[in-house]
């Protein structure tokens, strides 16, 4: 029988997420995981840029890598670029081997997440070792196709302005602005969304409804936006410098706080799915 659940229902999740949240140790997790993520990210930029070589071009590897990782790490954009410039001048022929030496490297970050995502639904089993990892690898693979899709819509929105030509227009200018604003206000927030939602839907070793994912990925993408402005603001705002304060591991340090962050964000979007999945099966339960 299914029970949905109305706006009446709101506050009692939102408190029941909050509340799983802090017992289940989420500020703990997230700062394991921003230690995880700082072993696995260059391990994982050296194998986006060997993928992507095999079909782009060295400075489509570039733009599209960097996008990407730019957009996850805004903190650590110089630092990222740097390091991007050096493996793509460096790169050379690439064994199996190696290649699937920096999945598993990159994957440690992945696998840590899944198990904290997977943790906070209710009724989810633990998985063992060697699925966790398989979990992390399967979410790495994800990221791959969803870097090479954004790639294909840039194309498209790079070319869709054109269409104002054949629509005759006598003043594109308009047209333009208003499809350029719209592409740079949805389009990275879209994409994030589809990152969230497949990570929520698919990562829980438990049955996961889409409006119980997609209701936490819509969480989780507002919260994310708003983190990326507020740390913004705040590296700007001259309130803190990293680098008087560790020199020149002021970078890794700033580096360090946006993934715990970011790790946060992840991981209250996931409770608040698994919170909306708790409160519709007391409902069907009491029915």
């Amino acid at each position: 029988m299914r029970k949905n659940l109305s706006v009446w229902d709101a506050p009692a999740i939102v408190l029941t997420a909050l509340r799983r949240f802090a017992r289940l140790r989420a500020p703990e997790a997230a700062a394991s995981l921003a230690y995880y993520a700082l072993f696995s990210l260059f391990p994982l930029l050296i194998f986006l840029v060997v993928v992507g070589s095999f079909v782009l071009e060295e400075e489509q590897v570039r733009e599209t890598v960097f996008f990407w990782l730019a957009n996850l790490f805004p903190a650590a954009s110089d630092l990222i670029a740097r390091n991007l410039d050096f493996v793509i001048a460096r790169r050379g022929p690439a064994g199996v081997t190696a290649i699937v030496a920096m999945l598993w490297s990159g994957s440690g970050a992945f696998t840590a997440l899944a198990r904290n995502i997977n943790r906070a639904w209710p009724g989810a089993r633990p998985r063992n070792f060697l699925m966790g990892r398989l979990v992390g690898l399967v979410i790495i693979t994800v990221l791959v196709m969803l870097l090479f899709l954004s790639l294909f819509a840039g194309a498209v929105v790079r070319w869709f302005p054109l269409v104002s030509r054949f629509l005759s227009l006598t003043n594109r200018a308009p047209f333009n602005r208003l499809w350029g604003l719209a592409t740079a206000n949805l389009f990275a927030p879209g994409l994030t969304f589809v990152m969230f939602l497949v990570l929520y839907r698919w990562t829980p070793n438990a049955d996961v409804r889409w409006t119980e994912a997609a209701w936490g990925a819509a969480t989780a993408t507002f919260g994310w936006r708003l983190a990326v402005s507020a740390f913004t603001w705040y590296l700007s705002s001259g309130l803190v410098n990293y680098q008087l304060v560790y020199g020149t591991l002021g970078t890794v340090i700033a580096l360090l706080f946006w993934i715990y962050l970011s790790s946060l964000v992840t991981l209250l979007g996931a409770h608040l799915g698994a919170a909306i999945a708790l409160h519709r099966r007391a409902k069907v339960n009491r029915a």
